[in-house]
């Protein structure tokens, strides 16, 4: 059922029950042993997630006291104690609030990635809480000093082939970001008074441009696709928070770092041309439709012309019906 409270204050739940049942040794363990149960973790983590924004303000600092003496980077518990802060650590705290919410522990976890260099299995979750952090203190967190290593961690973590050699990681590497998270992330720092982020997201699909050509495939290519998709989802979905959404007890983005027009028409600039070559990519073109459409929404004057200018020769062509198909199905996202 929907909660109907509108503040924290109105409601406030503990992140762990205080109750200890008979037979147990303490109701932390209790509750850590079921989420390892895999029939109901799903469940439970969507449980936690929803709740964490009725934690109280304490919560943090005793979440912190509670898995930080996990946390050594040579050793298996570390995987353990990074998962338990991505999942309970409360993000939405006020303002006012912030010292004792994220500023506890922000320095000392982006400190820790930082440092790292061989992307073991903690670190892509370390990335999902940056991202779920960047998404709800839009304006408030200053990104600019860790976006250049932000960004030469996300392109390492394509996996794209280097050199003539082909030299790429293990297939069965599973330890990449997830592009999701990865598109909150770059969402979340853009706008404001620095132009960083633009920058380096203009210079990102400049380095990997020519992978969208229809010539090339490999299984790097299911990871780019998804980032053309889900980039132009994220920035409507943010205009519509900032412009056009019902305001609510969440922390609103200030005005200084809320998207400008220019920064939208930099935004489409920079990313159209990757999307037309992957119109017709080797593995569908519902992805870069499903981007022309979102791009056509908040710049139609940038987006329907070149489209229409690759759907007349594909009309005429004799030698290539896939074009035609392709075009067409982009056409009609526009």
């Amino acid at each position: 059922e929907r909660i109907l409270y509108s503040k924290t204050e109105h409601l406030g739940l503990n992140w762990f029950p205080n109750s200890c049942r008979p037979g147990l040794s303490s109701p932390k363990t209790f509750v850590l042993n079921v989420l390892h149960r895999c029939s109901v973790e799903s469940v439970l983590k969507t449980l936690v997630k929803n709740c964490r924004l009725y934690f109280p303000e304490s919560a943090t600092a005793e979440m912190l006291d509670e898995w930080r003496p996990l946390m050594c980077p040579f050793d298996v518990t570390m995987q353990k104690a990074i998962t338990y802060f991505e999942l309970f650590l409360p993000t939405t705290l006020p303002p006012e609030c912030h010292h004792k919410g994220f500023k506890l522990w922000f320095d000392e976890f982006l400190g820790l990635w930082v440092s790292v260099q061989n992307l073991p299995q903690w670190e892509g979750h370390l990335v999902n809480l940056f991202a779920r952090l960047a998404t709800d203190n839009i304006g408030y967190i200053n990104w600019d000093p860790y976006i250049p290593k932000i960004f030469t961690r996300i392109l390492r973590s394509l996996n794209l082939p280097v050199g003539s050699n082909q030299m790429m990681v293990p297939r069965f590497l599973t330890n990449a970001y997830d592009i999701g998270h990865a598109v909150m992330w770059i969402t979340a720092m853009m706008g404001g008074p620095s132009k960083l982020v633009q920058k380096h997201l203009a210079g990102l699909f400049q380095s990997i441009a020519s992978f969208y050509h229809p010539s090339n495939n490999g299984r790097w290519l299911n990871k780019l696709m998804k980032l053309l998709q889900r980039l132009p989802s994220n920035i409507v979905r943010r205009l519509h928070r900032e412009r056009y959404k019902k305001m609510s007890w969440l922390t609103p983005v200030p005005d200084s770092h809320k998207l400008s027009d220019q920064d939208i028409t930099e935004f489409v600039e920079c990313i159209i041309q990757p999307v037309l070559l992957a119109m017709f990519s080797k593995t569908g073109s519902l992805e870069a439709a499903q981007a022309l459409q979102n791009l056509a929404l908040m710049r139609p004057e940038l987006v329907i012309p070149p489209v229409l200018e690759k759907t007349y020769p594909a009309l005429e062509t004799l030698t290539e019906p896939h074009q035609l198909t392709a075009t067409l199905s982009c056409v009609i996202g526009v």
